[in-house]
């Protein structure tokens, strides 16, 4: 019996466990009878232990499930235990891709990436052999799955990727409370994680003028964090707002951070690539508020789904009456586009589809 292996960053545990639920659910729909999921999770050198018992719980109750925790020192030996018919999903491509294709471990594999986030070119000379390197394994892959259009484009022009999918991924649909806009604190969640790209600083600073209001602002940075910049956020938004900003810097369990996303009238996510998908999925879906960059590769995605959302742009000259509130009317269709958009039928076709096309020969 063939298998589909699912490498998951295990980082990432609000996404792993959601994805592996649906999954496993849908697996026959997905895969037929006469194939196997199987999920490696792989974990930074340091913390594998620790994660490795986080992850015990979840799959306490799921005997049947076939898993392993890797820590990355692991990874060339684990792919190539993995018999050449069987197919990989790499879910993500933060991982080290170029160690593990300088060893030769992807050679003669049938690999599938899905690109969680955008990569950009890299500065330098080391930079520059990153993204040689990049390239060839991209290009060698059976497919590469991108979550957003532009996505797709920006990469087929940095690599010649020609392979290129563009799949729905998230096929939850999930149902938040309705909140009154009236209801103070007004809660705003910035950014989903503590990378530059997600421009903390610049949003802070265009929300400096309501600092007097009767709100609270939320900002992750446990995840993906970069230490300097994730200080100098916090010391910022201190400033700035005193105790009405409430830096996130450890990781929340998935229904904790579901919980915190109902909890919010707002999120603002003013970066310019994909990124911070599940918490946009999940925003839109519960019917909030949503500012993205214009030009932006989400404000493309929900644009060609038909919905408006404000721009960060506004941010700057707007009257708070404006920022803090949000139209009910609005916020059902925006639900309503959500509902379809993610649909489980959607995602099964996409997905049986994929995963048929990566299992024929040649």
């Amino acid at each position: 019996m063939r298998s589909i292996w699912h490498f998951f960053p295990g980082e990432s545990r609000h996404h792993v466990i959601g994805m592996i639920d649906v999954f496993e659910k849908y697996k026959r729909e997905l895969c037929g009878e006469n194939v196997n999921f199987k999920y490696v999770l792989y974990v930074g050198d340091t913390n594998h232990g620790e994660r490795e018992k986080e992850y015990e719980d979840y799959f306490a109750g799921k005997p049947d499930i076939a898993y392993s925790v890797v820590a990355l020192a692991a990874m060339r030996t684990t792919i190539r235990r993995i018999a050449s018919q069987d197919v990989i999903l790499f879910h993500s491509t933060l991982f080290p891709v170029n160690r593990l294709y300088l060893t030769g471990t992807f050679l003669r594999r049938r690999i599938v990436f899905i690109h969680w986030v955008t990569y950009y070119r890299r500065k330098g000379l080391r930079g520059s052999l990153a993204d040689k390197v990049f390239g060839a394994v991209m290009r060698q892959a059976v497919f590469n799955v991108f979550l957003v259009r532009k996505d797709k484009l920006l990469q087929e022009s940095q690599f010649g990727i020609k392979n290129g999918l563009v799949l729905s991924y998230f096929s939850e649909t999930l149902q938040g409370e309705e909140l009154d806009y009236s209801q103070r604190p007004l809660k705003v969640i910035v950014g989903n994680c503590g990378t530059e790209s997600n421009r903390h600083l610049h949003v802070l600073r265009a929300l400096a003028k309501f600092s007097k209001e009767d709100l609270l602002i939320y900002c992750p940075l446990s995840y993906r964090f970069e230490n300097a910049y994730r200080d100098e956020v916090i010391a910022l938004g201190r400033q700035l707002f005193g105790t009405k900003f409430v830096p996130i810097t450890e990781m929340l369990s998935r229904p904790d951070y579901l919980a915190l996303l109902d909890s919010c009238h707002i999120a603002i996510l003013d970066m310019q690539e994909q990124q911070a998908l599940f918490q946009l999925y999940t925003m839109l879906s519960f019917g909030r508020k949503v500012y993205l960059m214009a030009d932006g590769f989400n404000h493309d995605l929900v644009q060609s789904i038909g919905i408006t959302t404000p721009t960060t742009d506004l941010l700057r000259n707007e009257e708070y009456a404006a920022f803090s509130a949000f139209d009910r009317e609005t916020a059902r269709k925006q639900q309503q586009v959500m509902k379809s958009y993610l649909s489980l039928d959607r995602f099964v076709t996409d997905w049986a589809e994929l995963i048929a096309r990566s299992l024929r020969p040649g």
